[in-house]
């Protein structure tokens, strides 16, 4: 007899809108260039981690989140070494911080982009004003991490900030500090 649980697979399966991928072709075919490879974000995102690991010669199991904060959405990818256990993606993203900091200031958002550049004496104010959308943030990844952690029985060690949102002084802290585990920008 067959061992059948020795012939299961997890597989992930992954799809996304031809119009998004054409779109993504022709900006590059208007710059003349041409694509070798098209990814899915979340994953280039992992193995953009991977190549990082071999660079620095990292080669363990250690559990760690990758949680990229872009404009529109968010993508969290939680590894085991160089593997993807979990992925997800959310729409709290850094387009909801910068709105939040224009409706504080009374200033357009474009204006804001600029602000976060150089925050000057309003640094402070522009934190207290990120952090309930951060809070808003930490709690969609702490759910992922409570659902991973529930599956695989195993807790996240480690997370690396991706985003221009991060970027922001202090937000990678305000992140990590919300999350409780060891964070840092990647």
């Amino acid at each position: 007899p067959r061992d059948e649980a020795a012939e299961q697979m997890k597989v992930m399966f992954v799809a996304a809108k031809r119009s998004l991928v054409d779109e993504h072709c022709n900006l590059l075919d208007n710059f003349g260039l041409m694509p070798a490879l098209i990814d899915v974000d979340v994953f280039a995102l992992g193995n953009a981690f991977e190549m990082r690991n071999q660079l620095l010669g990292v080669n363990d199991d250690v559990v760690r989140a990758l949680i990229d904060v872009g404009a529109t959405k968010s993508n969290i990818n939680i590894l085991k070494g160089n593997q993807a256990l979990f992925v997800r993606e959310f729409y709290t993203a850094g387009n909801d911080i910068t709105e939040a900091v224009a409706r504080r200031f009374g200033e357009d958002p474009k204006d804001v982009e600029v602000m976060k550049l150089d925050p000057g004496n309003a640094l402070e104010t522009m934190q207290e004003t990120m952090t309930p959308v951060l809070e808003d943030i930490a709690d969609e990844v702490r759910l992922s991490f409570d659902y991973f952690e529930n599956q695989y029985e195993q807790e996240v060690a480690e997370a690396y900030f991706s985003g221009g949102s991060v970027l922001f002084p202090g937000v990678d802290h305000i992140l990590g500090n919300l999350l409780g585990v060891p964070s840092r920008t990647w």
